[in-house]
């Protein structure tokens, strides 16, 4: 079954979208469903929006596909949804979302700014939305505090950040090797590492990094 609907955050920003029922969505609905949508879901997050939060409104709805695109494209060009300051749609909702409909100039330019700005002044806050609020910015110290000129991390800040990440991604080999490694260090006695590549499926840059972390 598809599902054309309508949702509407606490806010008044709302989002056209989609849902398609199947297997991986079988413990929700199109009501939990929060929506997909990159600059929807960036104002849900920011906000800590539920799909309680969230007002819903089923358009349409059936098992033909085709129909679907074809209703939910009326329903784009209806609202147009891509334009409106009130839509967090980045383009028209039709099934496919191809990129081409897509006028990135009309997100920046300071008439569309002014535009959201006016479509959300005056809307009523939810208690639980004032109070992520003030807890959020309680104690809040800019992460840019105290900084002059052009930000510039240090060589030992990058170099830190460097085997951090070599020591994560070490971690993730040893969890992943630890079970089979004394049966990879026997077979090299008798195989070579491109046969052992092929046993246990191993890439060439996993077994480079395993024959460093091991020693063999």
């Amino acid at each position: 079954m598809y599902y054309l609907y309508l949702k509407e955050s606490p806010l008044g920003l709302k989002y056209l979208g989609k849902f398609t029922t199947r297997k991986n969505r079988k413990n929700f609905t199109v009501y939990e469903y929060l929506g997909s949508g990159k600059v929807w879901k960036q104002h849900i997050t920011k906000h800590n929006f539920t799909s309680a939060d969230i007002k819903t409104e089923i358009l349409f709805e059936t098992t033909d596909e085709e129909e679907l695109k074809r209703v939910a494209k009326e329903y784009s060009d209806k609202f147009l949804v891509a334009e409106n300051p009130q839509f967090a749609n980045m383009v028209p909702e039709d099934g496919a979302n191809p990129c081409k409909y897509v006028d990135f100039s009309k997100r920046a330019t300071p008439e569309y700014r002014e535009k959201i700005s006016k479509a959300l002044t005056g809307k009523p806050k939810s208690e639980k939305h004032k109070a992520n609020m003030k807890t959020f910015e309680k104690g809040r110290t800019p992460w840019n505090k105290g900084i002059t000129g052009v930000y510039k991390q240090s060589q030992e800040t990058l170099e830190k950040r460097k085997q951090g990440i070599h020591a994560f991604y070490d971690n993730k080999l040893k969890e992943e090797l630890d079970p089979i490694i004394q049966k990879i260090i026997l077979d090299k006695e008798q195989l070579s590492y491109k046969q052992i590549q092929n046993k246990y499926n191993l890439s060439y840059e996993k077994l480079r990094r395993a024959r460093r972390l091991y020693s063999f």
